[in-house]
């Protein structure tokens, strides 16, 4: 098997998870399957589920158990699946140098280099390109370092190897097999074409999808010898082989299997041709049989019969394959009963006693006892004592979970045959009279081996030796019932562990997707000189100013901006997959202002050349904040002063009208909006206020009740407590305040919890206030009675944590004594 057995068995357990994960979400949905509600119908096709999903859980965790440790490579290399995004197309392979070209789209430097040397055209798009000028995709670089990081993967360093063949010399070498000049040219083809499949992992990606009738032209020679496919042993398998690594790609697994030649001579070559040959044609139609969609197609009588000769017959390795085939194609349950008639059960027995004791074996024949007569086969052959053996001695996790699922079914099946019942549950009484060994289970095993191990306890110590009086389903709906909880966590921990999907329902755009110009997910994301990627406007707009990289400052080449495609298919995925709205590129006139478009705006404003220009300037900055979030988002971050600068106009119409109004709303927002809002709204009337005349203005408008309620809310209240201190500095500020007696004593209760340090700062500034502007003994008495209550300023002096609360608090004792 010329395919490594660890990137097989990686496979395999990747295709085992996702047949788990769907069948752990149909029991999920279901609520774990146990219900009072529930009619024998519904319960039986519960514990048919819940039986899939044991054999799939079991088979995982063998497959897994033969994932060995690296000491040269990462592990998680070995089993992790690159995104597809990730990949060059070219070389089927992750990207180390991902370049962008004229197209927009995105390669591996050195292929689509060599690409370029004898073709004019884009590889995906196919068309002409404009220049053949390459820029490194830095924003891809850096998904794909981050993606690396997170998930232990070695990124390869860049390579000097040689390349594989591109389309073009693959489709040669086909018409050199399909239509050959002579037998050895043939032959030879063939087997070039089989190297390039197993060394160049880009061949097979484009072999299905970019060449005409690839599989048929590859196919033919094999087709056209009828039952003498095996007269050219070489050609044989060197077809077979390159066939198998075609087949291993998941992109073309579909296509491969749904091909009218390949699942008949597949079979043929099972049973016709040397061991190299029937060994990978076994593999190939693993490979295939891991897509749920060819199952059926695969599961054909005449290809399950050649499986189940070849584990009987054929060598280790062929066997090995053919059972993983007959197990993926076996989760169809008709198509059990036809590999039990062919003969499997005395087939698998028998390799296990030859001391073959593969996983494998054991998860298909634990699959095959859900059918009428394996059970009875399995002890008639003598087999039972076997399998006490192996649950006795075996030390791979797998096997011993299948053993006692079989042992399991044994114990509850009814068939009428009292007399083999009581033989059966006397074999399993007397094992565990010996050897302990289902208590053992049960308190060392395994989760499910655990569950099983307990409830084949308790059907011997319910049964007092005796045939249960119930039917199997009975008995197994009733331990079911008893451990549902437990498997149904298991196989939640199970499923989110398999999604690896733990994310918090808060979204939050990666930077990698954001422009650092505007701050927000890119819509029409552009490569520029520099290898770095841009919103287009947005760069657009800053070329205007001066041609250099915005993130670099390095003077750029070239002017030229390129489309990067793949980092909106990694966008337009991430957002479908989140449910974020992206918005699309709209074809109008106005374009987001940047920081200094927008500092222009206002200074046309508060001081205008004329009066035309100002209103003019007015309407674009009204367009700009009703049209883009960002710029309202970021006004008061990136423009400081800029409502003050904003609103002056408006003091010739009249100051208090102005202001009063203003103060008014914002006064609103921040009582009432949602918590975004308000705290702009607050960072406002901070601003404003500098203005010592605006602070008495801000209290009559009803700002001081708003700010009591947002800080009693708890949530930012530091933020609320800094236009407090402001307000507080003037008289009907502190009279509005201490209207509250509530918030009074919440005001005391932030220094005496001393929770944010912020907080207690401003809430100590504001007690300096009121005992400052104290007309009358009735403010200082409050305050001196929470101080001879909780000692709080004293302790303020003493655990202060910082030196302005330990001052502020000392100045409060002084003001108390005065």
């Amino acid at each position: 098997m010329e395919k490594s057995a660890t990137e097989s068995t990686a496979e395999n357990a990747d295709t085992l998870r996702l047949e788990l994960k769907k069948t752990m979400t149909e029991i999920l949905d279901d609520g774990g399957g146990v219900s009072e509600d529930r009619g024998e119908t519904d319960e039986r096709r519960s514990t048919l589920k819940r039986d899939e999903a044991i054999r799939i859980l079991n088979s995982l965790r063998g497959v897994e158990s033969k994932i060995p440790d690296s000491s040269t490579s990462s592990p998680a290399a070995s089993v992790l699946q690159v995104p597809k995004e990730f990949k060059c197309m070219l070389s089927r392979a992750i990207m180390s140098e991902p370049v962008v070209i004229s197209s927009g789209q995105t390669y591996e430097k050195r292929y689509i280099q060599q690409w370029l040397n004898y073709k004019q055209t884009c590889p995906k798009t196919k068309e002409v390109l404009s220049h053949f000028l390459s820029s490194p995709n830095h924003v891809i670089s850096e998904l794909i370092t981050q993606w690396c990081q997170v998930n232990k993967y070695d990124l390869p360093k860049p390579s000097e190897a040689r390349i594989g063949m591109f389309s073009d010399d693959i489709d040669l070498l086909l018409e050199r097999i399909s239509s050959p000049s002579s037998a050895e040219d043939q032959t030879a083809a063939a087997n070039e074409l089989r190297r390039q499949t197993k060394r160049f992992d880009n061949v097979p990606a484009f072999f299905v999808t970019e060449i005409p009738e690839s599989i048929t032209r590859l196919l033919t020679p094999l087709s056209a010898l009828g039952d003498d496919i095996d007269s050219n042993p070489g050609l044989q398998k060197d077809i077979i082989t390159a066939l198998l690594y075609i087949s291993s790609l998941e992109e073309n697994k579909t296509e491969v299997a749904q091909h009218p030649l390949v699942i008949p001579l597949l079979t043929k070559s099972l049973k016709q041709g040397i061991d190299k040959t029937r060994r990978n044609a076994a593999e190939a139609l693993w490979e295939l049989s891991k897509l749920d969609s060819n199952k059926s197609i695969i599961g054909n009588s005449e290809t399950l019969k050649a499986l189940v000769h070849v584990i009987k017959e054929d060598d280790f390795s062929a066997a090995i394959n053919a059972s993983y085939a007959v197990f993926n194609v076996c989760f169809i349950p008709e198509k059990r009963d036809q590999v039990v008639a062919e003969g499997l059960v005395p087939a698998l027995i028998n390799r296990i006693k030859e001391r073959s004791i593969v996983y494998i074996y054991f998860a298909v024949l634990s699959l095959m006892t859900t059918q009428k007569g394996v059970i009875e086969e399995i002890e008639d052959l003598g087999f039972v004592d076997d399998l006490f053996s192996f649950l006795r001695n075996t030390k791979v996790q797998g096997i011993g979970e299948n053993v006692v699922s079989i042992l399991l079914r044994m114990c509850g099946l009814n068939t009428g045959d009292k007399d083999r019942e009581r033989t059966r549950l006397k074999l399993i009484k007397e094992e565990e009279d010996k050897y302990s060994i289902f208590t053992m289970i049960a308190e060392k095993g395994s989760q499910r081996a655990v569950t099983e191990a307990e409830a084949i306890l308790q059907w011997i110590k319910r049964s007092g030796f005796c045939v249960f009086a119930r039917s199997m389903e009975e008995s197994m709906a009733e331990s079911t019932a008893a451990t549902a909880n437990t498997l149904k966590r298991e196989l939640k921990k199970l499923l989110t562990e398999i999604l690896s999907n733990g994310g918090s329902l808060k979204v939050e755009v990666s930077k990698e997707f954001k422009c650092i110009l505007s701050n927000k997910i890119m819509i029409e994301p552009v490569v520029i000189a520099s290898g770095n990627t841009y919103e287009k406007s947005f760069f657009t707009e800053s070329l205007k100013d001066a041609p250099t990289c915005p993130k670099s400052n390095e003077v750029l080449s070239h002017s030229l901006c390129t489309p990067n495609h793949l980092l909106d298919e990694l966008i337009t995925k991430w957002c479908l997959a989140n449910g974020y709205d992206r918005l699309k590129p709209a074809d109008e006139v106005v374009t987001e202002l940047s920081r200094d478009g927008i500092e222009s705006l206002l200074q046309r404003i508060s001081s205008p050349s004329s009066y035309e220009d100002q209103v003019q300037a007015a309407k674009e900055l009204r367009c700009q904040t009703n049209k883009f979030p960002n710029v309202r988002d970021r006004f008061l971050t990136l423009h400081p002063g800029g409502i003050t600068t904003l609103i002056s106009p408006l003091t010739e119409l009249g100051f208090s009208i102005a202001y009063s109004a203003t103060l008014r709303a914002l006064g609103e927002v921040i009582g009432e909006g949602e918590m975004v809002a308000s705290l702009v709204a607050n960072s406002v009337v901070y601003q404003l206020c500098q203005e010592f005349g605006l602070r008495e203005m801000a209290v009559a408008e009803g700002v001081v009740p708003a700010l009591m309620g947002k800080i009693e809310a708890g949530r930012y209240a530091a933020e609320f407590l800094s236009v407090l201190v402001l307000l507080t500095t003037y008289e009907p500020g502190v009279k509005e305040m201490e209207k509250s007696p509530k918030f009074m004593n919440h005001l005391f209760g932030i220094l005496r919890k001393r929770s944010c340090l912020r907080s207690c700062e401003n809430a100590v500034v504001i007690v300096i206030n009121m005992c400052n502007l104290a007309t009358h003994l009735g403010r200082l008495r409050v305050v001196n009675e929470e101080e001879n209550k909780h000692a709080t300023f004293t302790m303020l002096t003493k655990e202060g944590s910082s030196e302005s609360l330990v001052k502020n608090a000392q100045m409060v004792l002084q003001l108390l004594q005065r």
